[in-house]
């Protein structure tokens, strides 16, 4: 780490670049983060089926527009298509 930390620099035109990418996707408001592995979790585990992680998503939107919370957004981190694109179905206007 301390290595990485003193001779790996990131340059300062794509810092900038990051945060134009940060600002234009997540916006304002609360960002729900999903992490589904897929395509090598099943040597590990067996999935979690995709309806069981919606209700996850669900309670954690109820939760947030209790708050008075409307501007949400999901962020999807999977190297499965299938789940990405039940998500984007799902959840059409809140995934990134």
């Amino acid at each position: 780490y301390k290595l990485i930390k003193k001779y790996i620099q990131v340059k300062p035109h794509i810092k900038n670049k990051i945060k134009a990418i940060v600002k234009e996707s997540f916006g304002r408001g609360k960002v729900i983060g999903v992490h589904y592995r897929g395509t090598d979790k099943v040597y590990e585990d067996p999935l979690a089926p995709f309806d069981q992680v919606a209700t996850h998503v669900d309670q954690a939107i109820a939760d947030f527009n209790r708050k008075g919370i409307s501007q949400i957004k999901i962020f999807v981190a999977t190297d499965e298509q299938k789940f990405l694109d039940y998500m984007l179905a799902r959840y059409p206007s809140k995934v990134i």
